[in-house]
């Protein structure tokens, strides 16, 4: 949410509105000092509902500029609004180019108008799926009644107006998935820190081997002969000796116990490991977990926040609620 609020800011939105109802208490304190109006929901109302409700509410100008929380992207969001406003369109749609579109929406178009969306097709006629950014006019949010952006809204408004497709080419992930979520950072850290970046304030022994790309955050202390690779550690994450820590993401304030291995994992904020802690590819752990001494977490394992686990999971792909 931060990279999508200085992309706002950037593109030259006055105001911003933010739908929360999941998680609303954290998501207002993390942004308590930022100049927003946070809208909340009192039932689930779709993706499409709050747009509805926001337009009701307040005093909007003529176009609103809609962007998904959970998308990560590097869309310059005044050149959509240009498009929008050049085409004198209804509505405009930011479409972007997947190797697997069976998980989005799909758009079909005749040069920049959208003919047609079809949401996870089995069988998709095209790769450009719905990117997760919109502009539509205010007059078209107060009338239309829908939960879904997707499977009401825009054919709906197909129908009865033109909707155009801005084609976005550039770095796109839904971040909703966590996997995909692993793999964004992986790959934003080998485009901006081909080399490797230590915080200044970060303690790594000059014993320890670190191999790029890495990022390793401030405050953050990495112990003797542990080896780091291809990896983010967060702020003030502490790593002890003779740890292998490869294709992860460590969230701030994560402890790993000397010797111990995580391979393509997640470990959420205040994540804590004991020694010779194994958690393999896969495998995500919420806030605040504790692990036992000498655990063995397989493949896929996951667990929910501020559990603790005193014994090995043998089994793939284990959910501990």
């Amino acid at each position: 949410m931060d990279y999508i609020i200085q992309g706002l800011r950037k593109g030259g939105v006055d105001r911003i509105y933010i739908s929360v109802r999941v998680m609303a208490e954290k998501i207002q304190e993390r942004y308590s000092e930022e100049d927003l109006i946070f809208v909340r929901e009192d039932k689930p109302l779709g993706d499409a509902g709050p747009l509805n409700l926001i337009a009701n509410k307040y005093e909007l100008g003529d176009d609103v500029l809609v962007v998904y929380g959970d998308v990560y992207s590097e869309v310059d969001f005044s050149r959509v609004y240009e498009f929008h406003k050049e085409k004198d369109l209804t509505a405009t749609v930011v479409g972007t180019r997947v190797s697997n579109p069976r998980r989005y929406g799909v758009l079909l178009k005749d040069d920049y108008v959208l003919t047609e969306i079809a949401e996870k097709p089995s069988h998709p006629k095209d790769n450009l799926v719905n990117a997760g950014v919109y502009v539509f006019k205010t007059e078209v949010l107060r009338k239309v009644q829908a939960r879904g952006i997707g499977r009401e809204l825009l054919p709906k408004l197909i129908n009865e107006g033109t909707v155009g497709v801005f084609e976005y080419q550039g770095v796109w992930a839904d971040i909703g998935v966590p996997q995909d979520y692993l793999e964004l950072n992986l790959k934003l850290i080998r485009r901006s820190y081909q080399r490797g970046y230590v915080s200044e304030d970060a303690l790594v022994s000059k014993d320890a081997k670190l191999i790029p790309p890495y990022f390793v955050g401030r405050g953050a202390k990495v112990g003797a002969y542990s080896k780091i690779e291809n990896s983010l550690i967060g702020r003030e994450s502490k790593i002890g000796d003779w740890c292998r820590i490869t294709d992860s993401l460590l969230m701030e304030g994560v402890e790993v116990g000397s010797g111990s291995a995580i391979a393509k994992a997640i470990l959420g904020a205040g994540v804590s490991l004991g020694e010779w802690v194994h958690v393999r590819e896969g495998s995500i752990l919420g806030d605040e977990v504790n692990v036992s001494e000498g655990v063995l977490l397989n493949s896929k394992t996951i667990v929910l926040p501020f559990k603790e686990i005193n014994e090995s999971i043998e089994e793939t792909g284990k959910i501990v609620l």
